[in-house]
């Protein structure tokens, strides 16, 4: 009897030991938080118009709805400064995911604004937190994802530059 409570207890103590390690300290470990600015790069990976390896400087805000911890955050930045966009973000572990709309103004070859709202654009932005200090996000890298429409205003004005751009981000809290 003692020798089987001895094993009993041995395999107790294995499982514990075996559920108390990396694996399970990282399957404990509470989402990161997305908050602040962040000095971001977006390189052209893949697109139906422009320029694939076309690299792009943003700063990203992030504004999480709640006071502390992970939780549902709202980031913004003024992409090739065409637009503003608002892309409401849900955690899943480290990585944050969501998608936006936004209207976006069209140019001409010489860099002057044909239309303010000459595109509807869709985009969709996927962000894995690849750093943390205390808990809140420091490094990122991602893909974003951008379908443009022409508008009524913008086929008028002869806008052009409707299709799809993906893009690679990486980003540091700054």
């Amino acid at each position: 009897m003692k020798k089987s409570l001895l094993g009993l207890a041995a395999g107790v103590v294995g499982v514990v030991l075996a559920s108390s390690g990396p694996a399970a300290a990282a399957a404990a470990a509470p989402s990161p938080r997305l908050v602040g600015t962040f000095a971001s790069t977006f390189t052209v990976t893949s697109t139906t118009y422009g320029t694939v390896g076309a690299r792009y400087s943003e700063q990203l805000h992030f504004s999480p709805k709640c006071a502390t911890g992970p939780c549902t955050t709202r980031a913004a930045y003024t992409p090739n400064e065409v637009g503003l966009s608002h892309v409401r973000l849900t955690p899943a572990g480290s990585t944050y995911a969501g998608r936006g709309t936004y209207t976006a103004a069209c140019f001409d070859q010489q860099g002057n604004v044909i239309d303010f709202h000459g595109y509807n654009v869709a985009e969709t932005l996927s962000l894995t937190v690849l750093n943390t200090t205390q808990g809140k996000a420091t490094d990122i890298r991602g893909t974003d994802k951008t379908v443009t429409t022409l508008t009524d205003s913008g086929r008028q004005a002869n806008c052009d530059r409707q299709g799809t751009v993906v893009y690679s981000v990486a980003g540091t809290r700054v």
